[in-house]
C-alpha cells in the first residue's frame, strides 16, 4: 500500500458494492491474490496521471521485483491515513427517494448515527452507526432497483494488520 501513496483505503470485505464478486480486484482476491482498484478521481481529471504511473511502477519494481529498479522512486512511500469498510448499498425503490438536506452531495461525507440520510417515500432512511456516504448518485443516474449510494464505516488503522488483505 505504501507505494501507491494513497491517503485513503476503501475496502469491501463483504462485497457490499454489488453483493458478490464483480470487480477485478475482488476476483483476484477471491482466488488468493491481492487485487487493488486504484481510484484516481473523475475520468477527465488527468492531474495525477504521472503520480499514478510512478506508483504503479514502484509497486512492480520495489515490492514484487517484476521490473528493474532503475529509475524507481527513492521516496519511502506512506501507508494510508484513513481506512473505510463498505457496509451496505441502498437502492431506488418504487417508493422514490429524496436526499436529506446536505446529504448525498459529496463522496465520503460523514453522517452521524441515526441522522436521516434521505427519505424513501415519506419514511426516513437512517442507520444506527456512524457512516460515510460513498459514491452518491446524482438524480440523472438513478434507475429503479439501482444503487443510490453506499455506506461505509471508518476503521482504525493504527496497526499494519488492518492493511493486510483478508484472503
Amino acid at each position: 500500500m505504501r507505494w501507491l501513496r494513497a491517503p485513503t483505503l476503501l475496502a469491501d470485505p463483504n462485497y457490499a458494492l454489488a453483493g458478490q464478486v464483480v470487480t477485478t480486484d475482488e476476483y483476484v482476491g477471491s482466488h488468493g491474490g491481492v487485487g487493488i482498484c486504484f481510484e484516481t478521481g473523475q475520468a477527465g481529471d488527468t492531474a495525477i496521471l504521472d503520480a499514478v504511473h510512478r506508483s504503479c511502477l514502484d509497486v512492480l519494481a520495489l515490492e514484487y521485483g517484476m521490473i528493474g529498479k532503475e529509475g524507481a522512486s527513492t521516496d519511502p512511500g506512506e501507508l494510508p491515513r484513513e481506512r473505510y469498510d463498505m457496509k451496505e448499498v441502498f437502492k431506488l425503490s418504487d417508493k422514490g427517494f429524496k436526499w436529506a438536506k446536505g446529504v448525498g452531495e459529496e463522496n465520503f461525507g460523514y453522517i452521524p448515527r441515526c441522522n436521516v440520510i434521505g427519505y424513501i417515500g415519506t419514511d426516513e432512511f437512517k442507520v444506527d452507526y456512524d457512516s460515510y456516504m460513498i459514491f452518491p448518485k446524482v438524480e440523472s443516474l438513478w434507475r429503479q432497483g439501482g444503487p443510490l449510494g453506499w455506506l461505509a464505516e471508518k476503521v482504525d488503522i493504527d496497526n499494519d494488520d488492518q492493511l493486510t488483505p483478508k484472503l
